[in-house]
């Protein structure tokens, strides 16, 4: 994961890094320091003035794929947050204010608008639900 952000940056891209936890972490009460994890190795070597062209994705591992369950909104509110937080411990408070966090997971026209009610969640990161233009488009229709 860092070699490619750490390519995609150098040729000008914009990378979008996945990150979420499993159930396992979860049920551990490890879930936060997961992530943390996925954040520093993906962002390690990076200059600081890069880093606001990363992009993130929240995307727990148990909210995706046709079993997957939907997250809890306030949960995701609290995952972005953390996200957030890395990234300032890091770089700066700047830093982890200018970079897009989304959230895929599960993501459906029934929940779409909760999950981007949410602070600090800047888009969707949707799959399934948008395999259909008119299904897509009906995400955001509400």
């Amino acid at each position: 994961m860092n070699l490619k952000t750490l390519a995609a940056l150098r040729h000008g891209l914009k990378p979008l890094i996945c990150v979420g936890e499993t159930v396992e972490e979860g049920e551990y009460g490890v879930a936060y320091p997961a992530l943390a994890r996925q954040v520093r190795i993906a962002l390690r070597g990076d200059p600081s003035q890069q880093v606001r062209h990363v992009m993130f994705a929240y995307e727990p591992a148990w909210a995706i794929g046709d079993g997957g369950t939907p997250a809890d909104p306030d949960s995701v509110r609290g995952a972005v947050a953390w996200l957030r937080s890395q990234v300032a411990e890091a770089y700066t408070e700047q830093a982890a204010g200018e970079i897009a966090i989304l959230y895929g997971g599960s993501v459906s026209q029934e929940n779409a608008y909760l999950y981007l009610s949410q602070p600090g969640v800047d888009g969707l990161f949707i799959g399934r639900a948008a395999w259909k233009a008119e299904d897509f488009v009906a995400s955001f229709n509400r």
